[in-house]
C-alpha cells in the first residue's frame, strides 16, 4: 500500500509566510510546480487550502495543470462577511439545518 495516498499537501505556505521556522517567505512559482510534481508522483492525491491562506488558492489556480490530478479541498469561514464563498457556506447550512427534523 503506497502510505502517501493517505497523506494531504497542505498549502499555506502558497499564499503565506508561512511557519514558525519559515525563512524564505512564500513558496516560489517554480517550487509550487514541483511540490504538485513530486507529491503526484509519490501518489498524493488531496490538496488542503482555505481562503485565510493569503493567495494559496489563487496560486493553486494558477497551476491548475500541475493540480489537474488532486483533489482540492478549501475550508471557508461562514461568519465571513466579505467572501462569496463565506456567503455560500451561509446558504447551504441555512438549507441544510431547514431540512433537519425538530428534536
Amino acid at each position: 500500500m503506497n502510505i502517501f495516498r493517505r497523506l494531504g499537501l497542505g498549502s499555506a505556505a502558497f499564499g503565506l509566510d508561512y511557519g514558525i521556522t519559515n525563512q524564505a517567505g512564500k513558496v516560489t512559482s517554480p517550487a509550487v510546480d514541483a511540490v504538485f510534481d513530486l507529491a503526484g508522483r509519490k501518489g498524493v492525491r488531496v490538496v488542503d487550502t482555505a481562503a485565510d491562506y493569503g493567495d494559496s488558492e489563487a496560486v493553486i489556480g494558477a497551476h491548475a495543470p500541475a493540480a489537474a490530478e488532486f483533489l482540492i479541498v478549501t475550508k471557508v469561514n461562514p461568519t465571513s462577511s466579505n467572501s462569496r464563498s463565506a456567503a455560500c457556506a451561509r446558504k447551504a447550512s441555512t438549507a441544510c439545518w431547514s431540512t433537519m427534523p425538530a428534536v
